[in-house]
């Protein structure tokens, strides 16, 4: 099994879709958009303000239990739509 990183942090996985000549078609992930920019937004605040790793985990994973993969599914069918 291949691990890697991103941006530093522990890897989770990205997809990449290629064409029959090997041609990267694009790429998505780690996660969507929305979930991102919670985590980023919360990760720039200034050290005394920023939650622990475990309480960002729990408000991530809440995020993911109320948006039930509809954001997931609404990236992959743009990018799918596109390479149609």
């Amino acid at each position: 099994m291949f691990h890697s990183s991103t941006n530093g942090s522990r890897g989770i996985p990205k997809l990449v879709a290629f064409d029959a000549q090997g041609n990267e078609l694009f790429t998505w992930g780690p996660r969507p958009m929305a979930a991102h920019t919670l985590v980023m937004t919360e990760k720039a605040k200034p050290e005394a303000e920023r939650p622990t790793q475990d309480a960002l985990a729990k408000k991530l994973h809440a995020w993911y239990a109320t948006n039930a993969g509809h954001d997931t599914q609404l990236e992959l069918a743009a990018l799918v739509q596109r390479v149609d």
